[in-house]
């Protein structure tokens, strides 16, 4: 009896190791491709699309940074969200608004880290994380005023326009691979000389690749504003 009753002590302290290792590594900080509610739309040798969306009172897990990051807000951020380094107490609200961009030198400055959503709206973000350390040798053009440019590093130069309806933005020419994100969504054609205009209904998140060389003017044919966040690689 004595035996078995040291048997079963052993077994429940094994047990109770096993659980306690596995609760451990649930618990690991996770790549950020692989983080709860960040979801790789897209990837290809330069990049890779992160669709970024937390519902209200939701977390992700504990997630790592290590590619530089564009994050272009495409939905109203709510102002209780915030990150929460790992190892520190607490966070603080990002504070982000619609449309906001910004870049993120992740590969120099690594961050472990996860998002807290105990707002009433969710957190809507759309991720282009660059695939390589080293710049790709791309040449963005320089674009036509109607254009506003956001930023441009040795990475990434990125763009804004708005249009209104009936409002058309002069042709310009992509001159390096990159993102087209859309922050407000509505029709607009797409022209290019020789061929017919190429009409879309664009959506509020919507995010897709887009070639280089094409020669486009944009115009917006709906009976509402656009506006979308356009990314050339370097």
């Amino acid at each position: 009896m004595r035996y078995l009753m040291r048997a079963s002590v052993v077994i429940g302290i094994l047990a109770s190791s096993q659980i306690a290792l596995g609760a451990d590594e649930a618990d690991a900080p996770v790549p950020v491709q692989s983080a709860s509610y960040h979801v790789p739309m897209f990837r290809n040798a330069y990049v890779t699309l992160l669709r970024i969306y937390i519902p209200s009172h939701r977390e992700t897990n504990y997630h790592i940074h290590n590619h530089d990051l564009i994050t272009v807000v495409v939905e109203e951020h709510p102002p209780e969200a915030y990150s929460q380094k790992l190892g520190a107490d607490s966070g603080h609200p990002r504070g982000a608004v619609l449309g906001q961009v910004d870049y993120n030198p992740y590969f120099t400055r690594p961050v472990t880290h996860r998002t807290l959503n105990p707002g009433t709206i969710p957190v809507h973000v759309a991720g282009v994380e660059l695939n390589s350390e080293k710049p790709y040798g791309f040449k963005p053009e320089v674009r036509d005023p109607a254009y506003t440019q956001l930023f441009d590093n040795e990475r990434a130069r990125a763009w804004r326009l708005v249009l209104s309806p009936g409002q058309t933005a002069p042709a310009i020419t992509q001159g390096a691979p990159g993102v087209r994100i859309i922050v407000h969504g509505g029709e607009i054609a797409e022209l290019a000389s020789g061929k017919r205009d190429r009409a879309m209904m664009l959506r509020m998140g919507d995010f897709f690749w887009q070639e280089p060389g094409a020669t486009r003017a944009v115009r917006n044919i709906g009976d509402s504003a656009v506006e979308f966040v356009e990314i050339e690689l370097k």
